[in-house]
């Protein structure tokens, strides 16, 4: 099944003061069953600080920028690593008579993955109460998509732009609380039409599989439904990436899904590793480790 999860990463912070939590996207992860995830966001570059300069900011003012910069980076980093795809908007600097602000829309950027990714999907969850993207979900519904918001549905909200539009909840095919999601409660009949993954399996070591080894006298691999690919091509998304043990799990693209992710090792990597990130396309080889006994991706070509 595939799964992909899109969070508006600005209105999810406002959020975020308005209810005094102090969020992990990662537990946004985990109680969605660890879709392919999406995180927008605006930052400040380099760039940023070169505009803010022809603004004539001060000194102090442009001290405390790269103090933003540095911080954006490191987030943007750890985005990354937790498994998020991250779309950051490069931040302007704009004056007027209260002073300088700093703004940037990917309201395109997330709609144009939406719509590139909606012919393999079968389920969209959105983290947003922007009520722009109402049209947006109504079309992902029409077209036969389960498509989920999740937001707070608590009254009293008084941050700006905290509380949802009415018109984005209406399009939903349903709305799941994200203090639910949060703490891994999410209510099972939410998504009937869309149920978890199942588990990666183990992902123990990481040494590179013998392909064409003979099956071990231990029985039958515990993935014994990859083994009709086996040798073949395919196609496959990056779904998981461990960089400090380079290995990671993939996503394959075929008709029907298997059972699980597949794991792969970075030494199989056709390319650096590090040129990976989740979301990616990639194409793969299946191969039998005779050591553990079990299917993987023996080779991953990146595109």
């Amino acid at each position: 099944m595939n799964e992909y999860l899109f969070v508006d990463g600005v209105l999810l912070n406002r959020l975020e003061r308005a209810l005094g939590l102090d969020m992990d996207p990662r537990h946004l992860l985990r109680g969605l069953g660890r879709p392919v995830a999406f995180f927008y966001t605006t930052a400040v570059t380099a760039e940023t600080v070169r505009y803010a300069e022809r603004l004539g900011l001060d000194e102090a003012e442009l001290e405390e920028l790269d103090v933003r910069r540095d911080a954006d980076a490191r987030y943007g980093r750890f985005l990354a690593r937790a498994g998020f795809v991250v779309r950051a908007k490069e931040a302007r600097p704009r004056r007027d008579e209260h002073g300088v602000d700093f703004r940037g829309s990917y309201h395109v950027e997330l709609t144009m993955d939406i719509m590139r990714l909606l012919p393999k999907a079968d389920r969209i969850v959105l983290v947003t109460s922007d009520g722009e993207f109402a049209p947006l979900v109504r079309h992902v519904t029409e077209a036969g998509v389960r498509c989920e918001v999740v937001w707070s549905q608590e009254s009293g909200l008084d941050e700006e732009r905290a509380v949802p539009s009415q018109e984005l909840l209406d399009a939903a095919s349903d709305v799941l609380d994200i203090r639910e999601v949060l703490e891994g409660k999410l209510r099972r009949g939410a998504s009937a039409d869309a149920q978890p993954r199942p588990s990666r399996g183990r992902a123990g070591g990481g040494g590179r599989s013998a392909r064409g080894a003979a099956r071990p006298p231990s029985g039958d691999p515990e993935n014994l439904y990859l083994k009709p690919y086996a040798g073949t091509s395919i196609p496959a998304i990056v779904k998981f990436l461990k960089d400090d043990r380079l290995f990671g799990f993939l996503t394959l693209e075929v008709d029907p899904p298997v059972e699980e992710d597949v794991f792969f090792h970075g030494s199989g990597v056709e390319g650096d590793f590090f040129d990976l990130y989740v979301g990616q396309q990639v194409e793969v080889e299946i191969g039998f480790d005779s050591m553990r006994n079990r299917y993987q991706a023996e080779k991953v070509r990146i595109p």
